[in-house]
């Protein structure tokens, strides 16, 4: 199968920016949810994951 060079881009026009916290997976969640709007901090990101110490 040969892929063409269209199936191989990826556009992301409006790109989540990483967040700072001790664990990389909490960072990126908030960065994502404060990209869609919500207002959101990283207390509320650990205790709803689960990922809190």
């Amino acid at each position: 199968m040969r892929l063409e060079r269209y199936d191989l881009e990826k556009i992301v026009l409006n790109p989540a920016v990483m967040q700072p916290s001790w664990f990389s997976y909490q960072g990126a969640v908030l960065g994502v949810l404060k990209r869609m709007g919500l207002q959101v901090d990283l207390a509320e990101v650990i205790a709803v994951s689960g990922y809190g110490l």
